[in-house]
């Protein structure tokens, strides 16, 4: 059994300048992963750049779905 979890990623980011203008931008991606007994995890990664600054986040989706009630399995199989 294939799970798939839409997901989707914003990053706003200010190059603080000590002269003149900060300089923010905004990166947005989603997409969709597929967890599987083959694959039950996957790592994506997301870069930002804006003025000389540049950010990169890494982010890993596996068989759990963590929220404030606590931590939940997804299903890999039945």
């Amino acid at each position: 059994m294939q799970n798939r979890i839409a997901h989707s990623v914003r990053m706003d980011i200010t190059d603080d300048e000590t002269f003149g203008d900060n300089e923010p931008a905004s990166v947005t991606r989603s997409g969709t992963f597929v967890l599987d007994t083959a694959r039950p995890e996957q790592t994506d990664l997301t870069a930002g750049k804006c003025g000389g600054e540049v950010r990169v986040v890494t982010y890993r989706v596996s068989g759990e779905i963590s929220s404030g009630a606590g931590t939940f399995p997804i299903p890999t199989s039945r």
